[in-house]
């Protein structure tokens, strides 16, 4: 658009076109960053917001067609003029829906004052002080709006994420307590096996090289097999049950 300007005036409806482009990639913007949000506090803020910046869209337009010299008696100037009313109309109307208030209905009237002046016999005069007024009062509302809309969004996103940021916080410290929980068991068991395998491997050492040998040198020096009785056996009998059965 600067390299257009610099080699001449672009045709009005030409700048119209790129300026819309432009207020549309700002609000295609938007609604992509805030299409992954499905917040109940949060999305309400960006389908206000984007319609505004669809409203104040449409009034751009119209404000540099208006701006034409040849605007009154140009049918294509006058004609996109009233499509870009009734697309603000539109907006606006979608707007009030999503929040009654009174700028939007003072908004939707001077939408309908100016689309009733572009659509006025050619040769008429159009561009009034009451048209040229209306269009700074709307575009001013637009712009107040946007700037509210922008910042409650901004801090209601911020506030949301803190949010979550601190229940994603107590959820991790949840984890790690429970992990924890389960390595402070494994260790005890862990440690009560270890000592229960410490005296299994002390007693089988003890069978090994004091008792076995010991009864087998009873056995070779001819004594008998002492008799099994009830209950648990003496210690030093443990083994030789073993050697009765060859």
């Amino acid at each position: 658009v600067r390299d257009e300007i610099a080699a001449g005036a672009p045709p009005s409806v030409l700048l119209a076109q790129r300026a819309d482009s432009v207020a549309s990639d700002v609000t295609s913007a938007v609604t992509t960053s805030m299409g992954a949000v499905d917040d109940l506090d949060v999305r309400p803020i960006a389908d206000r917001l984007t319609t505004v910046l669809a409203a104040q869209r449409a009034l751009t337009t119209q404000q540099i067609l208006v701006a034409a010299p040849d605007f009154a008696n140009s049918v294509e100037l006058r004609t996109g003029a009233a499509e870009s009313a009734g697309a603000e109309a539109a907006a606006i109307d979608r707007l009030i829906r999503l929040t009654p208030e009174a700028d939007a209905v003072t908004l939707r009237g001077q939408s309908d004052a100016r689309r009733a002046a572009y659509v006025r016999p050619l040769g008429e005069p159009v561009v009034t002080p009451e048209l040229t007024s209306s269009m700074e009062s709307s575009a001013n509302r637009y712009r107040v709006l946007a700037k509210e809309l922008a910042t409650d969004l901004q801090s209601t996103v911020q506030s949301q994420a803190i949010a979550l940021r601190a229940a994603a916080l107590r959820d991790t410290a949840i984890i790690l307590g429970a992990v924890l929980a389960a390595l402070a068991f494994a260790l005890g068991v862990g440690r009560s096996l270890i000592r229960s395998i410490g005296r299994l491997r002390r007693g089988a050492l003890q069978v090994a090289r004091v008792q076995l040998p010991r009864e087998i040198e009873q056995l070779s020096k001819g004594a008998g097999v002492p008799e099994i009785g009830p209950g648990s056996p003496p210690e030093s009998q443990t083994i030789c049950p073993l050697f009765s059965q060859r």
